[in-house]
């Protein structure tokens, strides 16, 4: 079962309500095809402003603003049979870096959400972030200085492995969630 969940954990002014964001989000993960979610089971998508404290120090952030999603649990390949009786695996979609990212890079705000839930929801199913990248059409090998290139892959080009294609404009190089 999914389940959606808003955590308001940070003041300050978005883009968007935060229902409006969350709707957005709903939408996003409504529309991925059928045999992308069918497995899933036990997860949580939460909505919130930005990444929580505990995050920020595992991950070594330097800014909130680094980090647009996380998947906050033990993927599918790495259970064991005595994986039973646990708490839900959390998909996190932080909101105001999103925004800022779209705004920065002139990204389409749903593209850029649907691609950040692809991405957590592959680590789920125990995918790599070079495997992610890969599958979402970045090169794992460029730099990511934080310059924004364009990695020369064709709009709408298929994603590699079993993560259904995904019509969107060519992403940039730069990696900011995990």
């Amino acid at each position: 079962m999914l389940r959606m969940s808003v955590i308001a954990d940070a003041p300050g002014k978005t883009l968007m309500e935060r229902h409006e964001f969350e709707a957005l989000v709903k939408l996003a993960y409504d529309e991925l095809p059928p045999e992308f979610k069918r497995d899933m089971e036990n997860v949580t998508i939460e909505v919130r402003d930005f990444p929580d404290e505990r995050t920020i120090r595992e991950e070594e952030l330097d800014d909130p603003y680094e980090l647009l999603g996380y998947y906050h649990g033990i993927p599918i390949t790495e259970r064991g049979e005595h994986y039973q009786f646990a708490l839900p695996d959390r998909i996190s979609i932080y909101q105001k870096p999103i925004e800022a990212e779209a705004a920065e890079t002139d990204q389409d705000l749903y593209g850029l959400v649907r691609e950040i839930l692809e991405h957590e929801i592959g680590h789920y199913y125990g995918m790599s972030e070079e495997e992610l990248d890969i599958a979402q059409g970045y090169d794992p090998d460029a730099d990511d200085g934080g310059e924004e290139e364009d990695d020369g892959r064709c709009p709408g080009q298929p994603m590699a492995g079993d993560i259904p294609s995904v019509p969107r404009p060519p992403p940039k190089t730069t990696r900011r969630f995990r």
